[in-house]
């Protein structure tokens, strides 16, 4: 992770890698044999390791650090020189806003509409979001609920903590009278132009697809209070390692961006626990945020901590990483 340099005698490590190269918690995940036999020649290194990195370059997933538009806490400016030579980004922008909907329907007739996520959904603790809507429906003739809305609430009960279950038996629950708060989420696929992306907004969710599921980068440009965070604490091996290798963090032409896990090593602490996956956002360490902080800050920063580490991360389901 910023680590001081090292020269292996006559010995030259090489490896591919997909993303970016960090040491500080030990090598990117690559076949287990070729990873514990790098770790074991750096370990070994009396003074300097040289390293020799190739980066294997994949058309089908581009870096999502220059390509997104990150809006939570921080934001993408472009360099100096001329704006034509900013990167465009490949994945979906996406926007959010809060919207309240009441409707009115017959006590015994049904919203029209299905709804996934919800606490613990395939181990995932996710917001409750429309699946689908029925045509014709009570929702459907509305027409101010989407797919992909997000429910916050259902007649002032909170949605955010509950299970999928738990918020169906809401719905149902409702009388004539429903009044909603959702969030409405928008997705838009990057064009040549800015018009071609006012056109996507203006026939957005118009047909959605009967198997729409959410993307990862939907996830990410969420309101920090739909995060549903978790501490994980963790030691240190006896190499001194916690496992894990991160991306992101500030920097001085791009803006804030977040820490995320980039891989982890088999075998480790970080491996061992379970609860942390490549694609996580590393929010805080030892309580400490690591918003707005440059990455060999936060790099250092784990290399030196002793003892029990708590990392706050989130997770969403999906990873461009």
């Amino acid at each position: 992770m910023c680590p001081q340099q090292r020269m292996v005698s006559q010995q030259t490590i090489h490896w591919t890698l997909a993303g970016a190269t960090e040491l500080g918690h030990g090598p990117l995940r690559d076949p287990p044999s070729e990873a514990e036999s790098a770790a074991h020649l750096i370990q070994a290194s009396e003074r300097r390791v040289h390293l020799i990195v190739s980066r294997q370059v994949r058309q089908q997933s581009p870096d999502i650090f220059q390509e997104a538009r990150w809006r939570n806490g921080g934001s993408q400016s472009p360099g100096p020189g001329d704006r034509s030579n900013t990167p465009k980004p490949l994945h979906p922008v996406v926007t959010c806003h809060e919207k309240v909907v009441s409707v009115r329907k017959d006590p015994s007739e049904s919203l029209g509409m299905t709804v996934g996520g919800g606490a613990t959904h395939r181990e995932w603790d996710l917001p409750i979001y429309v699946i689908s809507v029925e045509p014709g429906g009570v929702i459907s003739r509305d027409g101010r609920i989407k797919t992909g809305d997000i429910l916050l609430n259902v007649n002032g009960i909170e949605l955010t903590e509950v299970s999928r279950s738990e918020a169906v038996a809401l719905l149902k629950s409702t009388s004539s009278s429903v009044v909603l708060k959702a969030l409405e989420v928008k997705q838009y696929e990057p064009q040549e132009d800015d018009s071609s992306l006012a056109a996507l907004d203006s026939n957005h969710n118009t047909a959605p697809p009967s198997d729409w599921s959410p993307s990862w980068v939907m996830w990410l440009e969420l309101p920090r209070y739909l995060y549903n965070c978790k501490d994980v604490m963790l030691r240190r091996n006896t190499a001194g390692s916690l496992g894990f290798c991160i991306v992101g963090g500030y920097e001085e032409y791009n803006g804030n961006k977040p820490f995320f896990i980039k891989s982890i090593v088999e075998g480790t602490p970080a491996y061992n626990d379970g609860r942390i996956r490549c694609g996580d956002i590393l929010l805080a360490v030892n309580g400490r945020s690591t918003s707005g902080m440059i990455h060999a800050c936060l790099a250092r920063m784990l290399k030196e901590l002793k003892g029990k580490i708590t990392l706050t991360i989130v997770s969403w389901p999906g990873t461009f990483l």
